[in-house]
């Protein structure tokens, strides 16, 4: 077999054959960053006997030899190395968790596998295509998915998914997307969350956040840059995708703003026609502002998802510092209420107290 060295004259091949002739059980093989100055392809030796690897292995290309079987194999870990993922994981019958690091391409197909862990923020990722029928256990973390999204994993029962975009790659009118988080619940009976992180700039936008749903959830979270912009129209063109309006029980807002005043410019994006919109929201029962200002187009929101949202029990509005120094928010808020009786509607001030629905002063 060839002996393939770097450029320090390290036999990479030779250390991996050394290795498997002990016959651990466990193996962690290491090469310090920056110790090889080109790309090489390694064979994978057979580890016949082992229940854990873990290789960091940059930069390297491991060839999976033909038959190989890793039969005691059950948590593999791959740093910094590329592979053929499907060829690896047909070798390992018993495998139950794997780590995988700076891989491009995240193609999983184990039926064995119950863990997975995925970290890629370094790098492009440019597909994830998951089939795990017996996986417990989902996380990853990764920056923005070029192309497809595909998740087959219905035993799953933890969840932490963060994709995050550089630059304004997807729009929606004035709005970029920065981050989508979907996170399942840490305490039992909670429900499990999908964020959703827009900045307010000047496309496939709804498609893109579709690729993010790879799990049941039921509290919706907007955390959004608004740059002096109305932001209803992002809101509800989010709550008229199927999938989010029939699933959404909890919608949470998180109104960001910038040091700097900024105003809308008149004939812009973000006040088209959305306030004649209506969508049903049959599921909502409980929505919270936070960082309310008491612009109009807030108000505006505010009235009509309480037209759209027939079983609203509970609205939660904490007011931005600006306003909680006046007392004509909370009273206009409780105004607009009147009409549905059956709403408990709590203020919050910045300095913490609160006006619940029953003691706030009307105008």
């Amino acid at each position: 077999m060839e002996h393939r060295t770097d450029s320090a004259g390290v036999p990479i091949n030779s250390l991996l054959r050394a290795a498997a002739r002990l016959d651990p059980e466990k193996i962690d093989f290491r090469l310090p960053s920056g110790l090889i100055d080109r790309s090489l392809a390694v064979d994978l030796p057979r580890f016949h006997r082992a229940t854990s690897i873990a290789l960091d292995l940059s930069p390297i290309t491991l060839a999976v030899p033909a038959g190989a079987d890793f039969a005691a194999l059950e948590t593999l870990s791959l740093a910094r190395c590329s592979t053929d993922l499907d060829a690896l994981l047909s070798c390992c019958p018993r495998l139950r968790t794997l780590r995988l690091s700076t891989a491009r391409d995240i193609t999983v197909n184990s039926p064995s596998l119950q863990e997975l862990v995925v970290c890629c923020e370094t790098s492009m990722t440019r597909h994830v295509d998951i089939v795990a029928p017996a996986l417990k256990q989902l996380v990853i973390s990764l920056t923005a998915v070029d192309h497809s999204i595909s998740v087959l994993a219905p035993m799953v029962e933890k969840v932490s998914w963060h994709c995050q975009y550089l630059g304004p790659r997807i729009v929606f009118g004035v709005w970029s997307l920065n981050k989508v988080q979907l996170q399942s619940a840490e305490i039992q009976g909670e429900p499990s969350s999908l964020c959703i992180y827009a900045c307010a700039q000047a496309s496939h936008f709804k498609q893109e956040i579709e690729k993010h749903m790879v799990a049941a959830f039921s509290c919706l979270e907007l955390h959004l840059i608004t740059t002096g912009h109305a932001f209803g129209a992002l809101v509800f063109h989010l709550l008229g995708m199927n999938r989010i309006r029939t699933a959404t029980r909890r919608l949470k807002v998180v109104l960001q703003r910038s040091a700097l005043k900024e105003v809308c410019p008149p004939y812009c994006l973000c006040e088209s026609n959305w306030r004649s919109q209506t969508i049903s929201l049959d599921a909502l029962e409980e929505v919270e502002f936070n960082g309310f200002s008491g612009a109009d187009h807030e108000f505006d929101l505010l009235e009509l998802i309480l037209g759209c949202a027939p079983t609203l029990k509970r609205m939660i509005v904490k007011l931005s510092d600006e306003t909680s120094a006046s007392n004509d928010g909370c009273a206009k808020i409780v105004n607009i209420l009147k009409a549905c009786s059956s709403v408990e509607c709590d203020v919050y001030h910045s300095s913490g107290l609160m006006h619940g629905s029953q003691n706030c002063p009307s105008t």
